[in-house]
């Protein structure tokens, strides 16, 4: 049995499949299977992976599977009931781990075992695999389900490795959700076991951002967190009520930087009103007054809304190294984690 299963769900990603699937083979702990799911791609990344389970470099530890399209919650689900190793790795398709990364993981949570889940710093690059400058290194041993609920600091989906029998007591990725599908299944592993989280404090991983990336629907967004919401009042209501109001005031700013990037400044009108309605949660950063003043400027007179909006997107190309005029989603943004209290506390 390999001691680590790599999760790996692939849509259309053939630009950059032999790179994501290479550096979890070269990683420094090589007992490991990577399982690769092809969820109904038609852009030939079947074929490279049918290359790459070939390859010597495989060396039988490269399995693929195959499906009709069903989203990436269905496709991590497919390799988790094929998953062989005590651990799990989440991998997508287009990010890329650095050598060490499952060896820094797995050796926390094989020390520990109160720890179910072991997460990274991450640093973004661009279509071409460039660093782009912009990283994020956790500072905190521990996290709690209500710092999940607060911020969000994992962010990104591949710095994840998890215990299988964790992931499986939780009930894996629930399907029927169209978004938030990673936050719920952390947030139902740490309700299970609070403080079960622990972080390695170095930079692990690479979260590409590319053109296509960006979330059209807000709306969308905000049914899916509002489900998980649900699940968490019957999980866990202590921790989402000493956070609920501080969380729900950051979350729509979020999806108040998404309405004003598809242009919805309607949308971002209300979500930013409502979002004052935790008043100190909105005006304790520059960004929930720069949302606040970006979504009431669409009062203004076009000329002078379009010059404010441009000058916004050009200063977010310019931070994350985009190439000017193509748009993209960044990381769901987040502060630096909280000390972790302690037992009990």
């Amino acid at each position: 049995m390999p001691l680590v299963s790599v999760i790996l769900p692939a849509h259309d990603v053939a630009p950059w499949i032999e790179e994501s699937v290479g550096s979890a083979l070269g990683q420094t702990l090589a007992d490991l299977e990577v399982i690769a799911v092809d969820d109904g791609s038609t852009d030939g990344t079947d074929e490279r992976l049918a290359r790459l389970q070939a390859s010597s470099k495989a060396a039988g530890r490269l399995v693929v599977l195959r499906q009709a399209r069903a989203g990436a919650a269905a496709a991590r689900n497919t390799a988790l009931a094929r998953a062989r190793g005590r651990y799990v790795g989440f991998l997508d398709a287009d990010d890329r781990w650095h050598p060490e990364n499952l060896e820094r993981k797995v050796s926390v949570l094989e020390a520990d075992p109160d720890a179910d889940l072991c997460l990274s710093g991450y640093r973004t690059i661009d279509a071409a695999g460039r660093a782009t400058g912009w990283a994020f290194q956790p500072a905190a041993p521990s996290l709690l389900p209500s710092d999940l609920l607060l911020e969000n600091p994992i962010g990104c989906g591949s710095v994840v490795v998890a215990r299988r029998s964790a992931v499986e007591a939780a009930g894996r990725f629930d399907e029927s959700l169209p978004a938030n599908v990673d936050i719920d299944l952390w947030l139902r592993i740490a309700a299970r076991r609070p403080e079960c989280l622990r972080y390695v404090p170095e930079v692990l991983a690479d979260y590409r951002r590319r053109p296509g990336q960006i979330t059209g629907d807000w709306r969308e967004m905000a049914r899916s967190r509002e489900r998980v919401l649900e699940k968490m009042r019957d999980a866990a209501p202590e921790e989402l009520a000493r956070v609920e109001r501080r969380a729900g005031a950051r979350y729509r700013l979020y999806l108040a930087e998404l309405a004003l990037r598809t242009e919805d400044f309607a949308g971002a009108r209300g979500l930013v009103a409502r979002a004052w309605g935790s008043p100190r949660e909105v005006a304790r950063t520059g960004r929930g007054w720069k949302l606040s003043a970006l979504a009431l400027a669409s009062l203004l007179p076009r000329r002078w809304h379009a010059a404010l909006l441009g000058a916004w997107r050009e200063r977010r190309r310019r931070r994350a190294g985009v190439e000017a005029g193509r748009e993209e989603a960044p990381p769901v943004p987040a502060a630096a984690p909280r000390p972790a209290r302690a037992r009990g506390a």
